[in-house]
């Protein structure tokens, strides 16, 4: 299973200035790096997603990757009081069996990052992705099974991509882990899910309508979070 460790574990810079995150993993089929930040009462969202071949970047953040030495960075410039968040680093091992095409996913502690402003400013931010996310369309419970379904929809803008849908728990006042995902392998879909969770939870993708869903059987107490995809 992939080690990964993420520094420092908190960090402060002034106004104007430049953050420098760092994510050590021990993947040794390295496939992606992916960062993301955190901020108080809302959804974890996607800044930068690292592959050998491929580097994403706008004017605020930049990131670099090493797999020699098995290490991402990132770096926060010009901050401002609103990059004030937590920021996770995942990373993505593919399996090297030819015959099998499946994906392992980690996720690393996290670096709560504090941006001294001198006075408020107000940034409006446009969307880094290429697609989009609509979490809880709906939750289904069934009294009878006492299974949860919980649905996601999505939309591709850009083609050329291939669907993989995610889906995390985060517990108050923890970092969010990874549950499954499921992608398009030519006309159907597949599956990799994390082994902390039981056979109780599966998850589903629908091409065809774009959407995916995460079914909890035989729901507990204890599967209470937020659920993310």
């Amino acid at each position: 299973q992939t080690q990964m460790s993420q520094r420092p574990a908190s960090l402060t810079v002034t106004e104007g200035g430049t953050a420098t995150l760092h994510c050590n993993y021990t993947a040794n089929n390295f496939y992606s790096l992916q960062w993301y930040r955190q901020k108080p009462n809302a959804s974890p969202e996607k800044v930068l997603i690292l592959t050998t071949d491929k580097i994403e970047e706008d004017k605020q953040f930049r990131g670099s990757l090493d797999t020699g030495k098995r290490i991402g960075v990132l770096n926060v410039s010009s901050s401002q009081a609103e990059d004030s968040a937590t920021y996770y680093c995942a990373v993505q091992a593919q399996c090297v069996n030819p015959h099998i095409k499946s994906y392992t996913h980690s996720t690393s502690k996290n670096t709560k990052l504090s941006a001294m402003a001198s006075h408020p400013n107000l940034v409006t931010a446009g969307s880094r992705t290429q697609h989009e996310v609509f979490p809880w369309r709906d939750i289904k419970t069934s009294v009878e099974t006492q299974e949860t379904r919980i649905y996601c929809n999505y939309s591709l803008t850009n083609k050329a991509y291939t669907e993989y849908l995610f889906w995390y728990q985060q517990r108050p006042g923890r970092n969010p882990r990874y549950i499954l995902h499921r992608y398009k392998s030519g006309s159907k879909t597949e599956g990799v899910k994390s082994e902390d969770f039981d056979s109780r939870f599966t998850g589903h993708l629908n091409l065809t309508a774009k959407f995916t869903y995460l079914s909890i059987s035989s729901t507990q107490l204890s599967d209470s979070a937020l659920y993310y995809c």
